[in-house]
């Protein structure tokens, strides 16, 4: 049996223990004893121990720091000692070294912390984090005007109001507003479009088609009916929309200069009075 334990030891400790010349490991005497060179090594597992090389051989056991691995890194004769003082902690590894892995953590209940405390993998598993009273977080609480729980679009919740809900702009309390289409509130709060336009996917356009003209910015400013009008030279819209400069009964056409329609040619004897040939 105990030739057994021996080589089980002897697979598991590769501390650069040595042979002697036939190749065969060396037994420490009863009383500890060793040959000229030779040290004797007594492992826990092991009643008589083996004899390792002196440490001032370059064969011998290098002493290194003790890690929980199975083997006697500090070369003391002991296997992962010094660590059945630490506290087990749900980090993946076997902070105790008893070869169990977070062990002790099945039975703590799961509280709204942020934390797993259970040690499953999962973070307050047990709570609903999509509700008012814990909205993507357990310290999250919607109070008015945000005082729903809404998706975030990010795969958690936030808090959010009814315009939200309906991805319409709160321009006002209690007024919600499709700034894509409302003509009082085109692109944004209070950006009102001119008569004749509407508001397509919030931006004003002359004729209420995707397509349409946006006459903001341009010299054709003003919208009437389905295109854009320069009220100072447009002789169809002249100083306003639908104001006309047509050609008048006897055949003179009236100019629209500054906003204003001026006489062209007027025939003798008419003069241009007030834009009229009399």
């Amino acid at each position: 049996m105990r030739g057994a334990v021996t080589s089980a030891w002897l697979a598991l400790f590769v501390c650069a223990c040595s042979v002697d010349p036939a190749g065969h490991r060396l037994a420490c005497g009863e009383d500890g004893s060793c040959p000229a060179g030779r040290t004797c090594h007594r492992p826990r597992e092991l009643e008589r121990g083996i004899c390792i090389l002196a440490e001032t051989s370059g064969d011998a056991c290098v002493e290194r720091p003790e890690q929980c691995n199975g083997l006697d890194d500090d070369c003391d004769g002991e296997i992962d000692e010094g660590f059945e003082g630490i506290a087990e902690a749900c980090n993946g590894l076997d902070d105790d070294c008893d070869g169990a892995i977070d062990e002790g953590f099945a039975d703590i209940p799961e509280a709204c912390n942020g934390l797993d405390d259970d040690c499953d993998g999962a973070l307050d598993e047990d709570f609903d984090l999509t509700v008012p009273e814990r909205c993507g977080g357990c310290d999250v609480t919607c109070a008015p005007p945000n005082a729903m729980c809404l998706p975030d679009g990010r795969g958690s919740h936030a808090c959010g109001s009814e315009c939200d809900r309906a991805r319409f702009t709160d321009c006002a309390p209690d007024l919600c507003v499709d700034t894509a289409r409302d003509r009082r509130h085109c692109g944004g709060c209070g950006v009102a479009c001119d008569d004749g336009e509407d508001c397509v996917a919030g931006t004003c356009r002359c004729g209420g088609t995707p397509d349409g003209e946006d006459c903001a910015g341009t010299v054709a400013s003003t919208c009437c009916g389905s295109r854009c009008a320069n009220l100072t030279t447009d002789a169809v819209h002249c100083g306003a929309c639908r104001e006309s400069c047509a050609l008048r009964g006897d055949g003179t056409r009236v100019e629209c200069e500054e906003g204003a329609c001026l006489c062209n040619d007027c025939r003798a004897p008419s003069r241009c009075t007030l834009g009229i040939c009399l």
